[in-house]
């Protein structure tokens, strides 16, 4: 989408369907815009737990932060892989194996990932 003065809208009509003039400021646009960009992303909550495909699931968040991103890999030499390489600047949780949308080994307390001794 183009981004679009107020001026511009005006000629289009669609201030003048609200009722506005061409003499129109600027505020006036932004606070319509901000109204609209609202509506947008309002709806209707979902109902059910989302279903967690098959893998195995580490959080990754910044040091200190309370909320992250989940990764998930197909097996569990993927997963070690990805930790080894998100342990240097990140904190990592291990969540567990997730088998036809329910969690095979999830873990009672998560474990926070400090280093990683790797036995191959």
């Amino acid at each position: 989408m183009t981004s679009l003065s107020a001026k511009h809208l005006c000629s289009f009509g669609s201030f003048n369907d609200l009722g506005w003039t061409k003499s129109a400021n600027w505020s006036d646009f932004l606070s319509l815009k901000s109204t609209i960009n609202k509506i947008k992303i309002m709806g209707r909550p979902p109902t059910r737990a989302k279903e967690y495909r098959d893998g195995f699931y580490i959080e990754v968040r910044n040091k200190g932060s309370l909320t992250g991103i989940k990764i998930i890999r197909k097996s569990k030499d993927e997963m070690m892989q990805a930790i080894k390489e998100y342990e240097k600047s990140k904190e990592v949780i291990i969540l567990g194996e997730s088998k036809n949308g329910k969690w095979a080994n999830k873990p009672e307390t998560y474990q926070k990932v400090d280093s990683i001794e790797h036995n191959s």
